[in-house]
């Protein structure tokens, strides 16, 4: 009897060895994934990694803006979509298809334990609180805007396909929307490049409009639009092993790497951050 007593002791204390086990691991692993934050309650693992990896679409509070959101292991991508009457250049340069960019973003853990999205240039474009509250910083403006997420099936970040045609025309209309701007003659050339092997040219359509997103930035103020004007003459994009940027005797070459995706071509933060440094 006494050994049946023994027996039944040690297996409870072993179920709850496995309980204690289990409730320890998890809560602690939740803890260490700065990201949790980002996927609400604890969901299977399948599904949280789910979760991160599909598209989100979000709405501006006060307005019907809308922007994708797309992240996973700490790396986030973002897309603020056009709208009607939007006059970003990443709008206008194209009238069949909107470029706008996809933003490249690293996470990291801030004050309260909210996670913020910051670009390689160091600026913060999303902050996701740990209570779930989304704010962002659209292209152009300084102040954080209250978003709430949308309902949408959006297919995952990356470059629509883009043909050779597509560059030219878009080379074309960054010369005559940036000449314009600063009221002097800046051209867009994209040389004579061959299709990258899906047959078209993707990326370099892309480093099209980075380059006139990065060259407006500069030029939307009084002193950089003259600075602008009396110095740059030229925006040549060649293919090149990596992305880059060199400024030699007002022209600004921009390199790109065809089979590179957004990683492929400088973005345009990169790009104004470069012109304010060079000229």
């Amino acid at each position: 009897m006494a050994f049946r007593v023994s027996l039944a002791l040690m297996a409870a204390a072993a179920s709850l060895l496995a309980t204690a086990q289990a409730q320890s691991v998890a809560p602690s692993s939740l803890r260490a994934d700065p990201f949790s934050a980002l996927v609400g309650k604890r969901k299977p693992a399948a599904e949280r990694v789910a979760a991160r990896t599909a598209v989100e679409r979000y709405v501006i509070a006060t307005d019907d803006r809308v922007f994708l959101f797309q992240s996973d292991a700490g790396e986030g991508r973002l897309k603020f979509l056009c709208g009607d009457g939007d006059q970003r250049i990443s709008c206008v340069i194209d009238e069949v298809n909107p470029a706008e960019e996809i933003h490249a973003l690293t996470a990291a853990r801030a004050s309260r334990g909210d996670v913020i999205w910051r670009n390689k240039e160091g600026e913060t474009l999303l902050r996701v609180a740990a209570y779930g509250g989304v704010t962002v910083v659209w292209p152009g403006e300084t102040r954080a805007h209250a978003a709430s997420k949308s309902f949408g099936e959006d297919p995952p970040l990356v470059l629509d396909f883009a043909t050779v045609d597509t560059a030219r025309q878009r080379a074309q209309a960054a010369t005559a929307l940036i000449s314009a701007k600063v009221g002097a003659p800046i051209v867009f050339d994209i040389g004579d490049p061959g299709p990258d092997s899906a047959g078209g040219a993707a990326v370099l359509a892309d480093a099209v409009a980075r380059a006139a997103d990065g060259v407006e930035r500069v030029a939307d103020d009084p002193t950089g639009a003259r600075v602008i004007a009396a110095r740059l003459k030229q925006v040549r994009l060649r293919p090149m092993p990596g992305p880059s940027l060199a400024m030699d005797n007002e022209v600004l070459t921009v390199g790109y790497n065809p089979a590179g995706d957004i990683a492929g071509r400088p973005s345009s933060a990169r790009v104004a951050k470069f012109l304010e440094e060079s000229l």
